[in-house]
């Protein structure tokens, strides 16, 4: 799990993350050693963003760091810690879309109990109905997106999570007798990998869609099949059918998909068909069947990536 709950006055825990791991050991997985020095260079520019935030608040506020402090604060003991929420964090719109998401993960996970959540912090807090999927206690913002997400990810949330998300927080403690404070930057969620590479390192996406073609044609080679354009021969989802077939070891009856599609429908069957074998499967990746059959690239790739990973060790 991502993060545990905490009530407010302890530590505030260390942000979770994940970074592609690359495997020396395959010859396929060499060109993404990449993802690790993007993963690196994502990092410093993150403490770089942070320094930039930090420096302009500083100029712009410089008594922001007493005002925000509530009047009981003063009342801390000798080296105790609290720490609070910026409230302007709050406002920023990818928090807020966070918060929507996956308060429409809940509302249709519980919708057979006839529960439903219309705040995350007012309605959750008490574990009563996080119960239901886990449970927290004490409206701690932080701890509960938190939570909530490593739930989401935990049960594969089909929605989107909003990405590179983050909260402003006050992280203070005192010290003989005087408050310390020190602003800290919450990662709730992480980018992912193909919106940085789109985003960061365009000049490396012919490389990748030329290694997953590789990875994909070295498979659907034994039914003498190929693919010669990633970008849009997967649309009709007939190749991630047959892909998955060969990977996992089963065949899927032609009468169940529609082997050549001639409309949008039949196509929309197949990659539904497609997403739930590979769901079935054990993979994780997140991708509309709408996105596909628009030859949406960075969604096909996701879905060709999450099958590399898990099968770059086949011959």
């Amino acid at each position: 799990m991502a993060a545990s709950p905490r009530p407010p006055g302890s530590p505030i825990p260390t942000s979770p993350g994940g970074t592609l791991k690359r495997d020396n050991s395959k010859k396929d997985a060499g060109v993404f050693g990449w993802m690790g020095t993007l993963s690196r260079r994502k990092k410093a520019d993150s403490e770089v963003d942070q320094l930039e935030t930090e420096g302009k608040f500083a100029i712009e506020s410089p008594t922001t760091p007493i005002h925000m402090i509530p009047p009981d604060t003063y009342d801390m003991d000798e080296n105790e810690e609290r720490f609070m929420i910026e409230p302007r964090s709050l406002e920023d719109p990818k928090v807020m879309q966070l918060k929507t998401v996956l308060l429409e993960w809940i509302n249709e996970e519980l919708a057979d109990k006839r529960i439903v959540v219309r705040n995350v912090e007012e309605d959750l807090y008490d574990g009563l109905i996080l119960a239901h999927l886990m449970g927290i206690h004490s409206k701690d913002t932080v701890a509960i997106l938190h939570l909530l997400v490593a739930l989401a990810r935990h049960f594969n949330n089909q929605k989107k999570l909003t990405p590179d998300v983050k909260i402003h927080t006050m992280h203070v403690q005192k010290k003989g007798g005087v408050l310390v404070p020190q602003r800290v930057i919450e990662e709730i969620t992480e980018r992912d990998a193909f919106d940085a590479l789109f985003d960061n390192a365009p000049e490396k996406l012919g490389v990748v869609k030329k290694s997953l073609q590789s990875f994909v044609n070295r498979h659907l080679g034994k039914l003498s099949l190929e693919v010669t354009d990633i970008d849009t021969q997967f649309h009709d989802g007939v190749f991630f059918i047959f892909l998955l077939g060969l990977l996992e070891g089963f065949f899927v009856p032609l009468y169940q998909f529609h082997t050549i599609p001639k409309s949008d429908d039949e196509k929309r069957q197949n990659v539904d068909l497609a997403l739930d074998l590979m769901r079935d499967s054990g993979l994780k990746f997140y991708a509309k069947t709408e996105d596909i059959i628009k030859r949406d690239l960075k969604s096909t790739l996701r879905i060709v990536y999450s099958l590399f990973q898990k099968y770059k060790h086949l011959k």
